[in-house]
């Protein structure tokens, strides 16, 4: 299990995960570890899961977090705790959260190669040997310069890392 703390803009957020290129990203991305001292005001613990979407149940999404009113469609309940099991825009990213000192949150990223059907099942099952490379592309780190062609423009190739680097 891999633990960062951050500072950010005033709020110290604890971060926990067992994703070690999430823990790589996050220590490049914020180098200085003791800038956030004391108790943290947020804790988060990050979750990478992938294969195939498990049916979304708070006990399958959640393990620990039980839930059992459902307030809408993918919102469950129970007595200080609120989980939401898919996102509407992004479905691969679901959430929970607890109150408390410090307020706890959990997030789970479900990595999948596609979406639901027959041609995307026919897809996964040729593309799985390049998972590795694409759960690596979703953690690079940003490009510091960018180089030109010789027309003055960003080159596509630097133009296509550009794209595909998360934002923070």
């Amino acid at each position: 299990m891999h633990r960062r703390r951050i500072a950010l803009s005033g709020v110290t957020v604890e971060i926990e995960t067992e994703h070690d290129d999430l823990a790589c990203y996050l220590a490049a991305q914020f180098p200085d570890g003791a800038a956030a001292r004391g108790t943290p005001d947020i804790a988060v613990r990050v979750r990478w899961t992938d294969g195939p979407r498990p049916t979304l149940t708070p006990e399958a999404v959640f393990p620990g977090w039980p839930a059992d009113v459902l307030v809408h469609r993918h919102v469950w309940t129970a007595p200080g705790r609120l989980l939401c099991l898919q996102c509407d825009d992004a479905p691969e990213i679901a959430i929970a959260s607890a109150p408390g000192t410090p307020r706890r949150f959990e997030l789970r990223f479900h990595f999948t190669l596609g979406a639901a059907g027959w041609r995307e099942a026919a897809k996964r099952a040729l593309r799985w040997r390049h998972v590795p490379a694409l759960r690596r592309s979703r953690l690079r780190p940003s490009p510091t310069t960018r180089s030109t062609n010789r027309s003055g423009g960003t080159s596509r190739r630097v133009a296509r890392r550009i794209r595909c680097t998360p934002r923070a």
